[in-house]
């Protein structure tokens, strides 16, 4: 069974640089992002080894859309990385705390943002 990785960030650039080695190590990545869009082409090329789900407005509604989608396609999640961009860490507390809270067994890995321009 392949390990499941569940990308949260607002900086897709780095959840790419997070992607791209883990499928390629056959991990199964989830990425939540508010602008999926960028993700495309590694749908296209990985399948049903990514799930990406758009969330614009963090809500309990679309965090739980957004689980039900990921645990649909992969069961539980392995690891949470969240990409801390240092500018609210009042909100990626309270994201370890949701994550957490649904997939209890998963570890939390907190991920600096890329250093590259965007």
């Amino acid at each position: 069974m392949s390990q499941v990785w569940c990308i949260v960030s607002e900086d897709n650039v780095t959840a790419r640089e997070l992607a791209e080695p883990l499928l390629r190590e056959g991990r199964q990545v989830a990425l939540l992002s508010p602008d999926v869009s960028s993700f495309a082409m590694l749908v296209n090329e990985w399948g049903d080894a990514v799930v990406s789900a758009e969330i614009r407005e963090p809500s309990i509604l679309s965090l739980s859309d957004a689980l039900w989608q990921i645990e649909e396609n992969f069961g539980a999640v392995d690891v949470i990385a969240l990409v801390d961009d240092s500018r609210r860490p009042d909100r990626v507390q309270d994201a370890v705390d949701f994550f957490a809270t649904r997939w209890p067994e998963a570890d939390v890995v907190i991920v600096a943002p890329a250093t590259a321009p965007h």
